[in-house]
């Protein structure tokens, strides 16, 4: 009879533990990312100071930085693709 009542306290604990590490999510620092922006702002204003380089962009400068890095990528997709064809280094 004593065996009895530890098996059952035994099987109690084991379906406890089981409950509890379903419930319970494993880490907080494994949520989902949800933000892809990924742009490079400041906390100095709401909304956040856009960033050229080493220092605050003035209007429109941060734009043409976008369009600038677009372009330049852009070129190296063409040169490396016609170095493919090719069959030289990119």
């Amino acid at each position: 009879m004593v065996k009895l009542q530890h098996m059952g306290l035994l099987a109690i604990a084991i379906s406890s533990i089981l409950a509890l590490s379903i419930t319970l999510p494993a880490a907080t620092a494994l949520i989902q990312r949800d933000n892809f922006d990924d742009s490079h702002t400041t906390a100095r204003f709401l909304g956040g100071q856009k960033i050229c380089g080493d220092h605050l962009c003035k209007p429109g400068q941060y734009d043409k930085q976008l369009k600038r890095l677009n372009d330049a990528q852009h070129s190296v997709s063409i040169k490396c693709r016609e170095a493919l064809q090719n069959k030289t280094k990119c």
